[in-house]
């Protein structure tokens, strides 16, 4: 496995429409291209939503998959790191605030 150069991709409306499933061909031609590689999968949502979007194929294929914006990684269908960390509550009021005030208007999902 040559570990040379690192793969990162995205999981939703990269490797599967936002919030769905894989496609089951992508999946297929996805799931040999990465064997070889070091790609890992970077995401906003869990360990479980990330399974049922991408499937077992593609979990165990790649090198890690790091759910929740990094906070828990996964390889090989294992967790290897957690990370319990919560905001404040007062720095959350204070980047809420900062939201509101941005004059960047497109508003998708959740912001922090």
């Amino acid at each position: 496995m040559s570990f040379y150069t690192i793969y990162v991709f995205d999981v939703d409306g990269t490797l599967t429409p936002s919030r769905d499933i894989i496609d089951s061909d992508f999946e297929s031609y996805f799931v040999n291209w990465a064997i070889p590689r070091n790609v890992h999968l970077i995401t906003g949502s869990d360990y479980a939503k990330t399974l049922e979007q991408v499937g077992k194929d593609v979990i165990i294929s790649v090198s890690a998959v790091h759910n929740c914006a990094g906070n828990s990684i996964w390889s090989r269908g294992e967790e290897r790191s957690r990370n319990e960390w919560t905001i404040s509550s007062d720095a959350k009021a204070w980047l809420r605030n900062k939201l509101k005030e941005s004059k960047f208007t497109l508003r998708t999902g959740t912001h922090i």
